[in-house]
C-alpha cells in the first residue's frame, strides 16, 4: 500500500461536477437492429468475408500484427459472455434468449473484428462425479460454438481458458495442500494441477469441433491462446501461500539456489548469512512479497535479489513449457500471450511481470478506469445507497488505462478494460482508446464486457436484483461511440508515434528490483484488491508523467541502462499548459479540459465544453454547448476530410438510467477525505442520453447533404444544411449519435479498409 499522506487523484480535481439531471435528455429505446441492407453504415465490410480466410494471425516484428495474406491487421475488440450460460428467464432480465449469432453481427457492424473469450474450461468442484483432468463440456462447447460463429462474421478469437481465482479444487484431487477455494498462484509449479491443465488444453484444441469439424488447434480464426487470466507469482497473493504448497515452492528454492551458488551454505554465505523467521538449514524460507517492493541492503538485498531471479525464472520457465507444449505437442499455429496481471509494486516490479511473458508472442494487461464505489455489491452491481468517487480522465490523464510499457517489437493488448459503473464519463472512453491506441501503438483494447444480444437495458447486473451493471460497454456512451472510434483506429487514420522513451534493463535490474524511470499506474480492481484505490503518487520515476500524452513508452530487455533513450518534448508547455503529442495530432488541454484529434482524415474533440465550448480544427469547427461530450468527424472514403464525399459526424453524450438520482457526499478513502456522491436512486430501463447540443462546419467544397442515423446506423432523416463559400454548416440533431455526410442524394457506402 503506498503511502496515505501523498497527494492523491482525487484529492486534488476541481470542484464537484453539477449532479446528474434529466433536463434536456431523451430515452434511447432503439429497434432491435434489423442488421438488413438499409445500413447507411456497416463497418462489417472491414472485416475479412471469413475471419482466417488468409490463413493464422502473425506478428510483423515490429509490434503489430499481421493476417495470414501478410497485410497489417488492427483489432477493435470486446469480451462477451452471450451464449455462455444456459438461458433461463429471469425476473429483471432480457425477455427472450440472446442469439449469438445475431449478437456477432450486431458487433461487427459497429467495428468489432475480435472477441476475448473469458472461460473456466477446468472441472466444477460442485460436481461430486468430476476428475480434475476433466473439461467442463458446457464450457467447451461454448469456446467451440461461438469461435465458429465468430468466424463467420470476420471476426477473429482470443481464448482464456483458465482462472485461478474462481477454480475451487477438492481433497481427493490429489494437488499438494488439497481442498482450496482457488488456486493461486499453483499453476506455476505444482505438478498434478499442471498435468491436468495440459489436458484441458489438449481436449479444447485436439479434439473436432462439431460446429466446424476442424479441431481449434488448426482454427485460424483463433489468433490469440491466453495462457491464464490474472496471476502472478509477484503478486500479493504470493502471500497466501502456505503449507504443503509453500513448502514445495521452498524446496524448488532451495534446488535453483544449489543450482546457482553450488550448495546452500554458499548461498547463505552470499546472503552474509541473512536470515529469515522459518530458514531451516536444508530449507530457506520465501519472504513475503512486500519486501520485493522494498530497497534492502546489504546480505537481505542478495538474499532478496535470488528470491526475485529464481521467481521470475520460475514463471517464465512454466509459460515457455506450455507454448512448447502447445506448439509441439497440440500442433498449435496460434499467438500465445502468457498472462495479464499486475505486481505487488508496478515500479519495480512491473518489468519483470513482462519479462516473463517473453514466452510467448504477444504482452496484455488488465486495466480499468478509476472508480471508488462502496456499497454491498460494489464488484459487480450499482444500487441506491451506494457511494462513489470519480471524474472524467481528461481531468488526469494518468488514469487512462491505455498508458502501459510496451516490450521494444511485440504486440501489446489491454485485454479487458472500461470506465466501470458508476463512473459517469465513460463517453470519453471509445474516443480517448482510438486516439492513444493510435499514438501509442498499443493493439487493441478488449473492452468488458458484453452479455446481452445487443444494447444492455439498465434494469439489473444478474437478472434479480434491481440495480445497474457494473461491467458493461453495451451503453449509448460506450458502444454507441465504436463506429468512429473504430474507424479511426482500425483504418490508421492517425499516425503512431516513436518512442518517445526507450527504457533498456539488463537481466540484474530485474532481479534487483531497479525503479522503471516511468512506471505504469498501479491499476485497482475491487474484486482482487483491498479496501479502495491507492494514492497517486506526485511522481513514480524520473521521468515527467506527462510523457504518455506525447507517444509510446517502450523497454527494452537484456540491454544496459545506458542505452536509455528518451526523446525531447515536440510541444510541452508549463504547468497546466496543453501538450501536444510526438505526431502532432493529438492534444491534450487541461484548461478545458479537453483531448482533441486533428489528422487529415479524421478530426474531433472530447471535453468539459463549459470554459471552452468552440474547438477549431484544420477542416472543422465544433461549438459544444454539453456540459461533455465525445465528437468525431471522419473521412470513410480513404480521403482527407478537406475533399471526402463521405463523412460520419458522431457525437456521443452523457447516459443514466431513467430516474437516476444523485447526491453531494464526502467519502472516507482510507484515511483521506474525498468529494463523492450518494446514489439516492440507481434508476430504471431505459437509458436516458443528454441532448447533443452540437454545431458543425467543416470546409469542404463538395458535401452537399446531411442524414440523421438511427441507433441502427440507418437513415432517421435529413438535417438541415447551409453552404456557406467552401463549407457546410449544420446543427446536429439533438436526439442522435450520427449524421452521414455525403456528396449528393446518392445512397451512401461504407468505408473501404486502410493499411496501418
Amino acid at each position: 500500500m503506498l503511502p496515505l499522506a501523498l497527494t492523491t487523484l482525487l484529492a486534488a480535481l476541481p470542484p464537484q461536477d453539477p449532479p446528474w439531471s434529466e433536463a434536456a435528455t431523451y430515452p434511447f429505446t432503439p429497434a432491435p437492429d434489423p442488421l438488413d441492407e438499409r445500413n447507411l453504415l456497416d463497418l462489417r465490410l472491414l472485416n475479412e468475408p471469413v475471419a482466417g480466410a488468409h490463413g493464422f494471425v502473425t506478428t510483423d516484428g515490429r509490434g503489430g500484427f499481421r493476417d495470414g495474406s501478410g497485410k497489417p491487421l488492427r483489432f477493435w475488440a470486446v469480451n462477451t459472455f452471450v451464449g455462455r450460460e444456459p438461458w433461463t428467464k429471469k425476473p429483471l432480465g432480457s425477455a427472450q434468449e440472446p442469439d449469438l449469432d445475431r449478437h456477432l453481427r450486431f458487433l461487427a457492424k459497429r467495428g468489432v473484428n475480435l472477441i476475448r473469450l473469458h472461460a473456466q474450461l477446468g472441472p466444477d468442484a460442485s460436481d461430486p462425479a468430476a476428475k480434475l483432468d476433466d473439461v467442463r463440456a458446457r464450457e467447451r462447447d461454448w469456446l467451440w460454438r461461438t469461435v465458429a460463429t465468430a468466424k463467420q462474421h470476420g471476426i477473429y478469437t482470443v481464448i482464456s481458458p483458465y482462472w485461478a481465482t474462481t477454480f475451487r479444487l477438492r481433497a481427493e484431487w490429489g494437488v499438494t495442500g488439497g481442498a482450496r477455494d482457488h488456486a493461486m498462484p499453483l499453476l506455476f509449479f505444482e505438478p498434478r494441477l499442471q498435468a491436468a491443465y495440459r489436458s484441458w488444453w489438449r481436449q479444447l484444441l485436439r479434439e473436432p469441433n462439431p460446429h466446424t469439424g476442424v479441431p481449434l488447434a488448426k482454427e485460424p480464426a483463433l489468433a490469440l491462446l491466453q495462457l491464464q487470466n490474472e496471476d502472478s507469482l509477484l503478486f500479493w497473493t504470493f502471500n497466501t501461500l502456505s503449507g504443503a504448497p509453500r513448502q514445495l515452492l521452498q524446496q524448488r528454492f532451495a534446488a535453483w539456489l544449489v543450482g546457482k551458488h553450488g550448495s546452500l551454505a554458499k548461498a547463505r554465505q552470499a546472503w552474509g548469512q541473512h536470515r529469515l523467521d522459518g530458514d531451516r538449514d536444508d530449507l530457506p524460507e520465501l519472504a513475503n512479497v512486500w519486501e520485493l517492493t522494498q530497497t534492502r541492503q546489504g546480505g537481505f538485498a542478495a538474499r532478496l535479489a535470488d528470491q526475485t531471479r529464481f521467481l521470475g525464472e520460475l514463471q517464465r520457465d512454466f509459460y515457455q513449457d506450455t507454448v512448447r507444449f502447445l506448439q509441439q505437442e497440440l500442433g498449435c499455429r496460434q499467438l500465445v500471450n502468457a498472462s495479464n496481471w499486475k505486481t505487488a509494486d508496478a515500479a519495480r516490479l512491473g518489468d519483470l511481470e513482462r519479462w516473463t511473458y517473453g514466452a510467448g508472442d504477444v504482452d496484455a494487461v488488465n486495466r480499468y478506469a478509476d472508480v471508488v464505489h462502496q456499497g454491498q455489491h460494489a464488484g459487480w452491481a450499482v444500487v441506491a445507497g451506494d457511494r462513489y468517487a470519480a471524474r472524467s480522465v481528461l481531468h488526469d490523464p494518468r488514469g487512462l488505462p491505455l498508458f502501459v510499457r510496451q516490450v521494444e517489437h511485440r504486440p501489446m493488448l489491454v485485454t479487458e478494460s472500461c470506465w466501470p459503473a458508476p463512473h459517469g464519463y465513460s463517453a470519453e472512453g471509445p474516443f480517448l482508446a482510438a486516439a492513444y491506441q493510435s499514438l501509442c501503438g498499443v493493439d487493441a483494447v478488449c473492452w468488458f464486457a458484453c452479455s446481452d444480444e445487443q444494447w444492455n437495458e439498465p434494469r439489473s447486473a444478474n437478472g434479480y436484483l434491481a440495480s445497474m451493471p457494473k461491467w458493461t460497454v453495451q451503453t449509448p456512451e460506450v458502444l454507441g461511440g465504436f463506429p468512429a472510434a473504430a474507424s479511426v483506429f482500425r483504418r490508421g487514420l492517425l499516425q503512431e508515434a516513436e518512442p518517445v522513451l526507450l527504457e533498456a534493463k539488463a537481466d540484474q535490474d530485474l532481479w534487483e528490483r531497479r525503479t522503471a524511470r516511468l512506471p505504469e499506474e498501479a491499476s485497482f480492481d475491487p474484486n482482487r484488491d483491498a479496501g479502495d484505490p491507492p494514492p497517486r503518487l506526485p511522481k513514480l520515476g524520473p521521468v515527467d508523467p506527462q510523457t504518455w500524452l506525447r507517444g509510446p513508452v517502450v523497454v527494452r530487455f537484456g540491454a544496459d541502462a545506458a542505452a536509455t533513450q528518451q526523446r525531447a518534448a515536440r510541444a510541452a508547455g508549463g504547468k497546466g499548459q496543453a501538450l501536444r503529442a510526438a505526431t502532432g495530432e493529438v492534444l491534450w488541454d487541461p484548461r478545458g479540459p479537453s483531448c482533441s484529434v486533428d489528422a487529415p482524415a479524421a478530426q474531433g474533440v472530447v471535453a468539459h465544453f463549459q470554459k471552452q465550448p468552440e474547438h477549431r480544427l484544420r477542416d472543422v469547427r465544433l461549438v459544444c454547448r454539453n456540459e461533455f461530450a465525445a465528437v468525431w468527424v471522419v473521412a470513410l472514403d480513404d480521403q482527407p476530410l478537406a475533399s471526402s464525399r463521405r463523412v460520419l459526424v458522431q457525437c456521443t453524450t452523457r447516459a443514466r438510467p431513467t430516474g437516476y438520482r444523485e447526491t453531494p457526499a464526502v467519502l472516507a478513502v482510507g484515511e483521506r477525505k474525498v468529494d463523492g456522491w450518494t446514489i439516492t436512486a440507481h434508476g430504471e430501463t431505459p437509458w436516458r442520453v443528454q441532448e447533443a447540443q452540437l454545431e458543425v462546419t467543416i470546409r469542404n467544397p463538395v458535401l452537399r447533404r446531411a442524414q440523421a442515423l438511427d441507433a441502427n446506423l440507418q437513415a432517421a432523416g435529413e438535417v438541415p444544411t447551409t453552404r456557406r463559400d467552401q463549407e457546410l454548416q449544420f446543427r446536429f440533431p439533438a436526439r442522435a449519435m450520427y449524421a452521414l455526410l455525403s456528396d449528393s442524394t446518392a445512397p451512401t457506402s461504407t468505408p473501404g479498409r486502410r493499411a496501418r
